[in-house]
């Protein structure tokens, strides 16, 4: 815990441009930039005892947590800038085929580059995020199935001490479904399924001189997230 924590501000610009076509569907791009004073960072220090002391935290005998480290949420000194692409693009595929007069298609994607000390947590915002899906949509009937891929991203930063591993998540292909049928004019059943592949998330945490096969900290099975419901419009 950090009672100083203060919470960080941004000043930011964006700019779009939209195309709307009657063949070509719709495409945009994006750029966009955030300074962002105060934001937010972390500190890993050995969990010495005149570490802990100040901390007050007690040990059963000195150097019982050496081992350890502490890891601080603290804000970062000078400013921090995010600096980002997004494309976007979205089409019928009716053109295609009469059987698919009722599918369209998008895509869209994310490109982030991130400026600050090297104690700023960017463990929240992917350098890269790609999105792609169809959908189909007719009166009573919504289909939808998207693609969301992310790179392998840091998590911890590492600090000055060259004996702090580093720390790392790998990268993720989730793909999730949606369906909604419309039974009765107010009435929809509906069904959402998120992570339909069961793709895991694995935790790598190495030195420079930890071999490959220990280099895997942790794997996280999440299973596949599934809703089921009712849902009234009036």
């Amino acid at each position: 815990m950090n009672s100083g924590l203060q919470p960080w501000t941004s000043d930011g610009f964006d700019l779009s441009l939209e195309y709307y076509g009657k063949k070509w569907g719709v495409a945009s791009v994006g750029a966009f930039q955030k300074d962002i004073k105060n934001f937010f960072g972390g500190t890993r220090e050995r969990a010495t005892s005149q570490l802990l002391e100040l901390l007050n935290v007690p040990e059963d005998y000195p150097g019982q947590y050496d081992t350890y480290d502490v890891i601080t949420t603290v804000n970062v000194a000078g400013n921090v800038r995010i600096r980002g692409i997004e494309l976007s693009y979205q089409n019928s595929l009716a053109p295609l085929s009469r059987w698919f007069k009722n599918v369209s298609a998008f895509a869209n994607a994310t490109f982030l580059d991130l400026e600050g000390s090297k104690d700023s947590d960017f463990s929240g915002y992917w350098p890269k995020i790609l999105n792609w899906g169809l959908s189909y949509v007719s009166p009573r009937l919504l289909v939808q199935l998207n693609w969301n891929v992310k790179p392998a991203n840091p998590l911890q930063p590492r600090g000055n001490d060259p004996t702090v591993p580093i720390i790392w998540s790998s990268g993720r292909a989730v793909v999730s479904a949606a369906l909604e049928y419309r039974f009765a004019k107010h009435f929809s059943v509906y069904f959402t399924a998120d992570n339909l592949t069961d793709e895991p998330r694995v935790i790598y945490r190495y030195g420079s001189l930890t071999p490959d096969y220990a280099k895997n900290s942790s794997i996280s099975a999440f299973g596949t997230d599934m809703t089921l419901g009712i849902k009234a419009t009036f």
